[in-house]
């Protein structure tokens, strides 16, 4: 088990690089995805159901519901980012963090993501498109 969580993490940070994960993406909405997922595969939607499939339909709606909750996710994550999400190319997202510490004259973990520094009120040049 632990060398499969070791291989996913690998494959996720130097094999994948930037293109579209559904993995990633249903990381991102794991809450919203469980509590929808909960709410079809366990409320009143699926009270006629249960009990009632063959073990093939059983897998096809299995299917479906993941489709359907990975399908949710992108569209969740899309919303969120303003209806045109534009990827950071890794260089791009370098200059930001550059122009973000220089401009906050503090020194400030490299540990901490863009989206944390682009959040903070006190970091102004995260929102402008210019570079100085």
């Amino acid at each position: 088990m632990l060398l499969m969580m070791a291989g996913a993490y690998l494959w996720t940070e130097f094999g994948m690089g930037n293109r579209w994960s559904w993995m990633l993406c249903l990381g991102k909405t794991s809450l919203m995805v469980y509590w929808v997922h909960v709410m079809l595969v366990y409320g009143d939607v699926a009270k006629p159901l249960k009990r009632a499939l063959s073990i093939p339909e059983t897998a096809l709606a299995t299917l479906l519901v993941t489709l359907s909750m990975v399908a949710l996710a992108a569209a969740w994550l899309w919303w969120k980012a303003g209806g045109h999400p534009q990827p950071l190319s890794p260089l791009r997202a370098r200059a930001r963090w550059l122009r973000a510490v220089s401009v906050s004259g503090s020194r400030l973990s490299a540990r901490w993501p863009i989206e944390t520094l682009c959040k903070t009120p006190s970091i102004a040049v995260c929102a402008s498109t210019h570079t100085p």
